[in-house]
């Protein structure tokens, strides 16, 4: 590895428009270009990351005109300083680099390819420390043309790695996909292809642990190269492919993704590729086509490189346009409206050529934008910001933990815009001026919102955010009733939130020997508060022919709203005693037997018994005598009465259950432990 400094500068109203409306604000840029006598670097930007103290790490082919180069690897500050740069790379090799994250633990991962022949066949991970310290490499090899072509932080702390490789008729290649630790050790990797050519370009991190992939296609799709969109599980498994193209050549190069749609930039253009136009394909979260359109800005050769959202849920596209040799490419930038239509456009036309590879959006605001530019016959990197107005940026952390929380939906109250949050709980949305409320909300956490948030022209509000996260705990394999013959008969099931966010829950029930209706649970739906339980009571009734012993099967289907979402199957098991083996007769006498159990914990069972109809009331007080709950109240007839009684949200202590008829009271102390 080769350690250099370079000089760079500032750069302020680059952009030319094609049309009347306002270019975007330069708030800073910076050229990498280095000739020190021994080495030439003149380095083109592909991959570009905003790291966690708000500053940058851009990546990318140190000398692409040279015949060994060396990838390249640079930390930006957030005001526009470059603190180090760096070559990663073996002698006689040429190495690219191609995307680039931070890992939890602060270092970087470094993606690309290698090779020593005229094509790469090595997929090349570096590990660097946050000071530009190379850590440690990998390669991961093939019998022909593979190659990394990115890389992405998922929520549990690892990686994915998305590119290609030889398919197995040593022709075509198949779309290639890697999991790996933090370290750079491998968890699994999966070759996903057809018949033909088939390229994986992007890949970012879905919910649930999915991955979203955008790729090219020479299998899937209408002809030529297509525009695919993947989804996978957590195991890299096909959860929905779909293909946007025709007869033409479409092709990926930059993705982006929100909660509710995927949009995937790139080149629409014939076979032979003499000339194109940009492309953008907008699908929802399955990857399911809803538009997919090429735009220009009257050139005969236009790509879209990368995208990214603005406040207004325009979609800000890069790259660059140019006619051959006598107009060669020029940066080009376009904003494409949620609507589709072509709102703005600019191509730079300040310099002798240049092409953008990518965009990615700033928590303060605005974007990154990075590739190439020639000045002066010197080919340069070249990486720039732009402001774009007000926002709201900032994280998302667990309520008593502080751990960050990903993939949570940020909304704004009563507004369209929303942001999810990334693997370290950072989330960024850019709004206009005003005065917003927040709410956090998600599958894996109990929704909250946040009010009053100002946000001024020219600025970022940020703004910390907490939310809690339920977690379901089963403790009964299963629910053991003795039942009385057309009589109903319960125990009690308790749900657990070990969390520290309210819970939502269903019960279902489901007979299964006999078939029927006997089974039932109360209450079948409710919320458990964290760290706190709640008590279904689990009645079965059963109508059967009297002088027999009856076996009864069946399950409950418990749902969780937590974090994993959680669903248990429980079997229930009842045994059916004729009515008859308990002797009942009416009460001879008035009663409040004891409480079962007791001391108890979140629930117990309570009953009474009258002898003749009257008036009554069954009541819980606290130590000091002040009313709880009343739990049965009105003119019962004769008969006896039992109730499941829960306590699910009350502090550990002594209770007084009181019972009060026209001609009998009585009292009994319940010890309620947590």
């Amino acid at each position: 590895m080769r350690a250099f400094l370079g000089a760079f500068s500032l750069l302020c109203g680059l952009l030319t428009p094609l049309t009347a409306s306002a270019q975007p604000d330069s708030l800073w840029s910076v050229r990498f270009y280095v000739n020190d006598g021994a080495n030439l670097i003149s380095p083109t930007i592909y991959a570009a990351l905003e790291i966690a103290d708000g500053g940058f790490v851009v990546a990318g082919d140190a000398d692409p005109s040279a015949g060994f180069s060396d990838a390249f690897v640079a930390r930006i500050t957030a005001e526009g300083a470059v603190s180090w740069y760096r070559t990663l790379g073996r002698s006689n090799s040429d190495e690219v680099a191609t995307g680039v994250v931070e890992t939890p633990g602060g270092n970087l991962m470094v993606v690309g390819y290698g090779g020593t022949g005229v094509t790469p066949n090595l997929v090349m991970i570096w590990g660097v420390s946050p000071v530009g310290d190379s850590l440690w490499s990998r390669s991961y090899g093939s019998s022909g043309w593979t190659q990394g072509n990115d890389i992405c932080l998922l929520p549990d702390g690892n990686v994915a790695i998305v590119g290609f490789r030889l398919g197995a008729n040593l022709v075509r290649s198949d779309l290639w996909l890697l999991k790996c630790t933090p370290a750079g050790d491998t968890l699994w990797t999966k070759t996903i292809g057809g018949s033909n050519t088939d390229v994986g370009n992007r890949v970012l991190a879905g919910p649930n642990g999915q991955l979203i992939i955008g790729a090219s296609s020479r299998t899937y799709g209408q002809g030529h190269y297509d525009v695919w969109i993947l989804l996978t599980d957590s195991a890299g498994q096909v959860l929905s492919s779909h293909s946007s193209g025709t007869a033409v050549m479409e092709r990926c190069y930059g993705m982006l993704a929100d909660d509710s749609t995927i949009y995937v930039a790139g080149i629409a253009g014939d076979t032979l590729g003499s000339e194109s136009d940009g492309y953008l394909v907008k699908a929802d979260t399955s990857g399911q086509v809803i538009r997919a359109q090429p735009y220009s800005a009257g050139f005969t050769n236009e790509t879209f490189r990368g995208c990214a959202l603005r406040f207004d849920g325009a979609v800000r596209c890069v790259g660059w346009a140019g006619s051959g040799a006598a107009n060669p490419p020029q940066p080009w930038i376009a904003n494409i409206t949620p609507a589709g239509m072509l709102q703005e456009s600019w191509v730079n036309n300040g310099f002798q050529q240049g092409q953008f590879y990518g965009i990615i959006p700033v928590t303060d605001g605005g974007h990154l934008i990075f590739g190439t530019i020639t000045e002066g016959g010197l080919h340069k990197g070249y990486v720039f910001r732009i402001g774009n107005g007000a926002g709201i940026a900032g994280t998302v952390t667990e309520v008593e933990l502080g751990e960050p929380l990903a993939g949570v939906r940020v909304d704004v109250e009563g507004g369209a815009q929303s942001a999810l949050t990334d693997a370290l709980g950072r989330f960024h949305m850019e709004i206009r001026p005003g005065i917003y409320s927040l709410i956090v909300s998600g599958p894996c956490v109990s929704s909250d919102t946040t009010a009053d948030i100002t946000v001024i022209a020219d600025s970022t509000a940020q703004v910390n955010l907490t939310a809690g996260v339920p977690r379901y705990e089963a403790t009964q394999t299963s629910v053991n009733i003795v039942a009385h013959n057309r009589i109903p008969s319960g125990e009690p099931f308790t749900i657990y939130n070990r969390g520290s966010g309210a819970m939502s829950f269903s019960v279902i029930t489901e007979s299964v020997s006999p078939v029927g209706n006997w089974l039932s649970a109360s209450p079948a739906q409710g919320t458990v508060p964290p760290h706190d339980s709640a008590v279904v009571d689990v009645i079965v009734t059963a109508d059967e022919p009297n002088g027999g012993i009856y076996d009864y099967y069946g399950y409950l289907s418990v749902r969780a709203h937590a974090c994993p979402d959680s669903a248990d199957h429980v079997p229930v098991l009842a045994t059916v005693l004729d009515a008859s083996e308990r002797g009942d007769g009416l009460p001879t006498e008035f009663a409040l037997p004891a409480a079962y159990p007791n001391p108890f914990n979140a629930a117990t069972r309570l009953s009474y018994s009258l002898p003749r109809a009257t008036r009554i009331r069954l009541s819980v007080y606290d130590i000091a005598g002040r009313l709880a709950r009343v739990i049965d109240e009105g003119r019962r007839e004769a008969g006896r009465y039992e109730f499941l009684f829960s306590a699910a949200g009350w502090p550990s202590g002594v209770y007084l259950l009181s019972l009060e008829s026209e001609a009998f009271s009585a009292t009994q102390k319940l010890l309620l432990l947590k």
